[in-house]
């Protein structure tokens, strides 16, 4: 399956996206179906983890899909804190970047090279904003 999403801590408050080959938009779309039902029914905020490592190529139409007001929705989307990106090619992750300003830029995020680094980051996030 090109992606699919589990929970990632026993707590659910970490969900875990793996996108593998060349994933498809119907594919996204279920798994945001359900990472939707699954956040409205969290106790607190749900953070995520992004995993692209295993991802061949991104749907060609990736930049119009976000501009779509569906996706107006990432920008306020209650009940979700972090975003990790997982991948270690410095060039995508300066693209990831230039995507997120433009599209999302209310949405905080981060990048790390693997699953267990992603997830260091968002315990990181979460100790600083009890302190903060």
């Amino acid at each position: 399956m090109g992606v699919d999403i589990s929970w990632h801590d026993p707590a659910q408050t970490v969900i875990y996206w793996k996108f593998t080959d060349r994933w498809s938009w119907s594919e996204f779309d279920r798994a945001w179906s359900t990472c939707g039902e699954w956040i409205a029914a969290a106790h607190e905020p749900v953070d995520f983890i992004l995993d692209f490592q295993e991802s061949t190529l991104m749907p060609p139409d990736i930049m119009s899909r976000f501009r779509q007001p569906a996706y107006e929705r990432l920008q306020n989307f209650q009940g979700q804190n972090m975003n990790v990106v997982v991948f270690d090619d410095f060039f995508l992750r300066i693209l990831a970047i230039t995507f997120m300003k433009v599209f999302v830029p209310r949405m905080i995020y981060a990048f790390a090279t693997n699953s267990e680094d992603a997830a260091k980051l968002i315990d990181d996030f979460r100790r600083q904003d009890r302190v903060g």
